[in-house]
This record gives C-alpha cells, sequence and structure tokens, in this order.
C-alpha cells in the first residue's frame, strides 16, 4: 500500500503454491494427450477401413448364389456408391434397395439446384431447370440383403 508517501507491505507476501502444477507436470500431460488422440486417429482410421473391407465383403458375398441357401443369416446392409451424368431431366432408379445422399454438380464442381420428384423409394426424377450442360450425379443405394 502507498502510506506517507512511500510504499508499505501489509501483511505476509508469501504465497503457497503447494498443489498447483509445475511446468513439468503440465509439458507431461500435453504429451500424453497428444499421444493418446494419435491413438485414437489411429483407431478410427482402422476401424474405418474395417468397415469399409466389410461393406465390400458383404456386398460381395449378398450377390452369389451360396448367400440364398445359407439359413439363420441376419439381414445386412450395405452401400454402393452410384454416379451418371445427364442434361435436362433424368430418373435415378435402384433395382433394390432406396436411394439416399442425391448430389449434382456441373462442370466447375458447382453443386446444382433441381426439381427433384421422389416417385417410389426406388426412383427419383431429377430436372434441371433453365439448364442445358451437361451435370453430374452422385447418389448412394442402401441395399438390404435377407
Amino acid at each position: 500500500m502507498y502510506i506517507n508517501g512511500k510504499w508499505e507491505i501489509v501483511g505476509n507476501t508469501r504465497v503457497d503454491f503447494t498443489g498447483y502444477a509445475t511446468e513439468e507436470f503440465v509439458n507431461d500431460a500435453v504429451e500424453a494427450h497428444e499421444e493418446n488422440v494419435a491413438k485414437t486417429y489411429q483407431t478410427i482410421a482402422q476401424h474405418t477401413a474395417d468397415k469399409e473391407a466389410l461393406e465390400a465383403s458383404i456386398a460381395a458375398a449378398a450377390k452369389t448364389a451360396e448367400w440364398a441357401s445359407v439359413s439363420g443369416k441376419p439381414n445386412l446392409s450395405y452401400v454402393e456408391a452410384k454416379e451418371t451424368t445427364f442434361s435436362g431431366t433424368t430418373t435415378l432408379t435402384a433395382e433394390e434397395g432406396k436411394i439416399r445422399n442425391i448430389e449434382v454438380y456441373d462442370a466447375d464442381g458447382e453443386r446444382v439446384i433441381l426439381d427433384i420428384k421422389r416417385t417410389s423409394d426406388l426412383s427419383y426424377t431429377l430436372t434441371a431447370v433453365g439448364s442445358t450442360e451437361t451435370l453430374t450425379v452422385t447418389y448412394e443405394v442402401i441395399h438390404t440383403v435377407a
């Protein structure tokens, strides 16, 4: 405090930092956290690769004649990515399964807004209103195999 024209110490100036984190503790904790994050990303990447391999395997197996004869099998689903091009109007049709995630792009890779009419779970009609250019459609078909 400033008393009578000079600075005076009032009370104890000692501070007890017992229990506070040291620089070494913080550095060790940050390093351990970074290692855990790296391991988590590796695990996610592995599971993603495993899931994609499993889906591809299921899709291949489900298309075989042997699969139809297997008894007691669970219902399985797999996703098939599709892509096509069109101008004006087109109809997306899935022989089986449901269509999802329809996206349409022009030649520059820009998304295009369309009139989309769902005619059933297996069919959608897409109309590029006022556009005559060739467009690219990406979509997914979900197949369920019993």
